[in-house]
C-alpha cells in the first residue's frame, strides 16, 4: 500500500499520473495503485476510466470495499464535467444498504491519504468527506448544493457510531 501512496502523492505533485501508471505497469496486482488512479480519473471527470480502475482495485484486494461503491456509481454516472457522480454515489450507497465506509483497514488508510490531498468542508459526515475527497472541483460544487436538501442528509450526518 505504501508504494501506491507514494506514487499517488508524486502524481498529485506533478499533475501527472505517470507515477501510478508506472507502478501498475511494473506491478499490475497493486490494488492501491489501481484505486488511486481511479481517484485521479474521477477528479478529472473521466468517470468511465475511473470505473475500470476501481473495479480492478477491488478484484485485486476485496478489502477495498469503497472501490465497489465507486465502481457501481461510476458505471451509472454520466461521463464528463457535467457528471452526476455525486448523486450516483449517494444512490449506490443507499442501494448497498448504507454500508460503513470506510470500514476495513485498507479503506481507512486510503481515506486518510485522500483527506490529506483534498481538505474538506466542515460539517460533512464520514461518507461526505470520502466523496468530497474523490471527486473534482465541479462535483464538489454539487455536494454543496445537495447538502442543503433532504438528499444531503447522508453527507451531513454520520450514520455510524
Amino acid at each position: 500500500m505504501e508504494r501506491s501512496i507514494t506514487a499517488f502523492r508524486e502524481s498529485i505533485a506533478s499533475s501527472d499520473d505517470s507515477a501510478l501508471r508506472d507502478l501498475i505497469r511494473t506491478n499490475p496486482k497493486n490494488a492501491g495503485g489501481w484505486y488511486f488512479l481511479g481517484v485521479l480519473h474521477l477528479r478529472a471527470c473521466r468517470i468511465r476510466e475511473a470505473a475500470r480502475c476501481f473495479g480492478a482495485a477491488y478484484h485485486r484486494n476485496c478489502d477495498l470495499e469503497t472501490a465497489v461503491l465507486f465502481t457501481f456509481a461510476c458505471l451509472k454516472a454520466r461521463d464528463g464535467r457535467q457528471s452526476d457522480i455525486v448523486d450516483q454515489l449517494l444512490a449506490t450507497w443507499n442501494e448497498i444498504r448504507e454500508q460503513d465506509a470506510p470500514r476495513t483497514p485498507d479503506d481507512r488508510r486510503i481515506a486518510e491519504v485522500l483527506a490529506e490531498t483534498a481538505p474538506t468542508e466542515t460539517g460533512l459526515s464520514l461518507l461526505g468527506r470520502l466523496i468530497w475527497s474523490v471527486v473534482g472541483p465541479d462535483q464538489r460544487q454539487s455536494i454543496l448544493t445537495i447538502l442543503k436538501t433532504e438528499n444531503g442528509k447522508a453527507l451531513r450526518e454520520s450514520v455510524f457510531a
